[in-house]
Order: C-alpha cells, then structure tokens, then sequence
C-alpha cells in the first residue's frame, strides 16, 4: 500500500507512469532519445559537439496538438541515461501520449531552467568543463508526434557560436605551453523571443570571456552570436607573462550554430593567425592568413 501511494505521489497526471509498458486499455508511453547535430570531435575540445555526456539533465516540455485536449503535462527533467543519448526521466515516472489520442509536440532545452526565460548569458569563465556546458545553449523540437511505441530522438542543435584557439609555437621555438587565452570585448547576453528563437543581443554585457584549455595548446569558448567590433580580439598570455593580441582588422560576425577556429603561431611578440569556419554540421571551410 505504501509503495503504491509513494508512486501516485510522483505522478502529475494520470497520464504518467513509472515503466514504459503499453497500458491494459492501450496507452502508450512516450520514450525519448537524444542526438546533436554536429561534425566530428576533436581531441581536447570536444565537449557535447555531437553526444551528450552520460548523466546530463535537460528539461523537457510536452503539449498535445490539440487545443480542446484534457491531457497536461507538466515540465519533466530527463536525463541521460548512456552513451547512445537515451533519456531516463530523473523521477523515473514516464508520461504517456493524451489518453484521449491525438499527437504531441516535443520542446526540449540544455542546460535546464532555459526552457522559457527571456534572455541567456554565456560565462565569463569558461575554464572548466561545468561552466563551458553551462554555456552551451542547446535546443530540439519535434512537432506533431503520433503516438509510437519507438523511441522519439530529440535532435538538439548548438544555437550559439564556438570559438577555438589553436597555439603553435614558431620557428624560434618559442613556448606556448601554459599560455592563457582570454576573448575580448564580447557580448555575453542574449535576448530570446519563444523557445529556441534568439532575439537581439545585449550590448551592455560586453567584457572578456577566459577560454577552456585541454592541458595543452587548444583553448574553446562559447559565446552568443553577435557582431564584435574590429580591434583586439584574442589575447594570449603566454607562460613568461608575455602578452600578444589579435586585432581583427574589421567587424566580424559570429553565427548561431557555427564554431570559428583560430590558428595562432606565436612568432616573438607578433602573431600570425589563419581562421576555420565551420558549421557544427557539416564542413565548410573558410580561410584567411593575417600578419600583424
């Protein structure tokens, strides 16, 4: 008796249950994957490009298509539950398609608490893993899902930009090992319009964002998509306390959904930099050399 009260507790419905079987008068459980659409990773820099790491919690909203149903689900936090993107709701209760019929749309957002506010702001210090996810606003919808017993894959997409920092040293030898690498006079606030729709970006938030390193040369950062004025851009601290920049000789747009490399060899005090623009989908390169 106990556990059958503890059980009806957690359900915000009676469309919910605790396992994913086909009820006795034929509901049917809805049962979610996850994908990100992405290109191949990349050794240090890798993180979420195109899987979410095991254990990941993302916040999913379910509504059925139909106005006049009687069937409401509140907001369920999944999480992830292997390697392939399954998702396991974190209080184990599993909804179920309306019990009236009819199809569903599917939102989901990472990280959670983002589903719908009205702004997003990046972290200014992305050195660690936590806050780069943190950073990384990612968004899926699937709309007018019939009932099916299959899994239904959210295919999520990055909707902010990705910026990479490769160091080279130079002819000279010069050392790049432990160098810091800091964005500068980028915006870190974004406004949103509806779910999954970015709006205009907040001026005022511009600062500098202090970039994740992988132990070695590669530096990343997310930042949100934005028009950053030309002059200095990238900063490089390098293990002597040497500083050298990056002036971009023009404005530079950032795109939703696109990571920006930059390779940089450091040539005494000067740099000489090449970028990469590629969408997190699929490859298309765009290159221009600079010598400042």
């Amino acid at each position: 008796m106990s556990a059958s009260l503890l059980l009806l507790a957690s359900c915000s419905s009676d469309e919910s249950a605790s396992n994913t079987a086909v009820t006795d008068d034929g509901r049917i459980p809805i049962i979610l994957g996850s994908s990100i659409e992405d290109g191949a990773t990349r050794s240090g820099i890798s993180i979420q490009n195109n899987k979410f790491k095991q254990g990941a919690i993302i916040d999913v909203q379910i509504d059925p298509t139909d106005i006049y149903a009687t069937t409401h689900y509140d907001l369920i936090q999944y999480q992830v539950s292997n390697a392939s993107g399954g998702l396991t709701p974190v209080k184990k209760v599993y909804p179920y398609y309306p019990v009236e019929g009819g199809n569903v749309d599917i939102y989901a957002v990472y990280p959670v608490g983002k589903l719908d506010v009205e702004s997003f702001t990046v972290k200014t210090e992305q050195l660690n893993d936590a806050n780069y996810k943190d950073s990384d606003l990612m968004f899926a919808k699937v709309s007018n899902q019939s009932p099916t017993q299959n899994a239904v894959t959210l295919p999520f997409r990055h909707l902010l930009s990705k910026i990479i920092v490769r160091l080279t040293e130079g002819d000279n030898g010069e050392n790049i090992e432990n160098s810091k690498v800091n964005l500068l006079n980028v915006a870190t606030k974004i406004n949103l319009t509806g779910r999954g729709i970015l709006g205009t970006v907040d001026e005022s938030s511009r600062t500098t964002i202090k970039m994740s390193n992988d132990g070695s040369v590669a530096s990343a950062a997310i930042i949100v998509p934005q028009e950053v004025p030309s002059g200095v851009f990238i900063e490089v601290k390098l293990a002597n306390n040497d500083i050298v920049n990056y002036k971009m000789p023009q404005n530079m747009i950032f795109e939703s959904g696109k990571k920006y490399t930059y390779n940089i060899k450091v040539v005494e005090e000067t740099l000489m930099v090449n970028y990469d623009i590629e969408p997190w989908i699929e490859t298309d390169d765009f290159e221009q050399n600079i010598k400042l």
